[in-house]
């Protein structure tokens, strides 16, 4: 959800849209700083961690949804999605139509990805070539099932770094997430203490595969 919270309040559309009138609401993926917890699981446990893609689509999104209906009396809502939030939406509604079509009435999907077959990102096309190797070293040497934990830098230390190095931050934002060129330099530091922000070693190899 970052993406929706990194602009100043005049420009970033989940503000814009609530001063608009309409009643904004905003999930958070199991996995994320925002969302870690289980009634039963330890969290730095494996099985905590072993949920896939269609988990996550056919569980949690409906779970979102429900919630919002209940809360608003309403039958059904628009939803807007970014990047893997409008691959859930493409799963749930692929494998659960009859639960899906109902409840969206208009769905806007903003990056919208099914493959990431032809991702420019150095990084993530070097990861996907190993995944295999990198699952084993995480899962049965490291014991590492959060493979992108949240980043341990606040927004103050990040800037003071930035500010130090900024041609090793912006280098860096280029090979993790291939932003330039109209990116605004100035939210460098705040997306970084947002990114990465959590997720389970099986969404990893969901992409890489």
């Amino acid at each position: 959800m970052f993406e929706y919270v990194m602009n100043t309040p005049d420009k970033n559309p989940a503000m814009v849209t609530s001063r608009a009138g309409y009643d904004v609401w905003m999930g958070n993926n199991r996995g994320t700083r925002f969302s870690v917890g289980h009634k039963t699981l330890d969290t730095s446990s494996k099985a905590f961690w072993n949920y896939y893609q269609e988990d996550l689509a056919l569980q949690d999104l409906p779970a979102l949804i429900d919630f919002i209906l209940a809360k608003t009396g309403l039958e059904n809502i628009s939803y807007v999605g970014h990047s893997m939030g409008t691959n859930q939406l493409f799963l749930g509604g692929a494998l659960n139509p009859s639960y899906f079509t109902p409840k969206i009435n208009v769905a806007v999907m903003l990056g919208p990805v099914g493959s990431t077959a032809n991702v420019p990102i150095k990084s993530i096309r070097l990861a996907a070539k190993n995944w295999k190797k990198l699952e084993f070293l995480a899962t049965h040497v490291l014991h590492k099932y959060n493979w992108n934990g949240p980043m341990p830098l606040g927004d103050e230390a990040l800037d003071t770094f930035c500010s130090l190095t900024s041609t090793l931050c912006s280098d860096a934002a280029k090979f993790l997430w291939h932003h330039h060129g109209v990116d605004n330099a100035d939210l460098l530091s705040r997306a970084a203490a947002h990114v990465p922000s959590g997720a389970g070693w099986r969404t990893f190899v969901y992409w890489a595969q």
